[in-house]
């Protein structure tokens, strides 16, 4: 796990207390980890706080596991670079 890996998990952390000290796959999709719809909310809107990112209403379904959150922050530093 990089460090942004570890920051994206202490973010979603931070915003879910169901996620808790419990293993997560990163890769897993929220829904199938117990999460629902408010929960995914709350952690994309903490996700945008601490990254400094936009998440449009139309990518909240690209976001639905950590490891795509973290595609989706890297396509977003990579756009604002070019």
């Amino acid at each position: 796990m990089d460090d942004l890996d570890a920051r994206i998990l202490a973010v979603a952390r931070g915003a879910n207390a169901k996620l808790g000290n419990v293993d997560i796959d990163p890769f897993e999709d929220f829904y199938t980890q117990g999460l629902d719809s408010l929960d995914h909310v709350q952690i994309l809107m903490r996700v945008e706080e601490a990254f400094g990112v936009t998440i449009a209403d139309s990518d909240y379904d690209l976001c639905t596991s950590l490891a795509r959150i973290r595609d989706f922050i890297l396509r977003e530093r990579h756009g604002a670079a070019a």
